[in-house]
């Protein structure tokens, strides 16, 4: 999987999970900004990317990523 193919799928789980309009979103597109910081949907959020790519990324670690190419970035690492 490249890049941004994981780029593209890590949004389109944002936008399940957010039940949010993620049409203008990218890899540059800050996550907190664009999603905001409800605890419980970050979670499942979080929750959801380890069970699509087995990927473990702690909860603290999750929140100082910034954007959707870094989330990809981290990500990658574990695959």
């Amino acid at each position: 999987m490249t890049k941004e193919e994981l780029v593209a799928k890590l949004i389109e789980i944002a936008g399940q999970v957010f039940r949010a309009d993620t049409g203008g979103f990218n890899a540059d597109t800050n996550i907190h900004e664009a999603l905001g910081t409800k605890s419980l949907l970050r979670i499942g959020y979080l929750a959801q990317i380890e069970d699509e790519f087995e990927a473990m990324i702690p909860i603290a670690e999750f929140g100082s990523i910034a954007t959707f190419g870094d989330l990809a970035d981290r990500v990658l690492e574990e695959m």
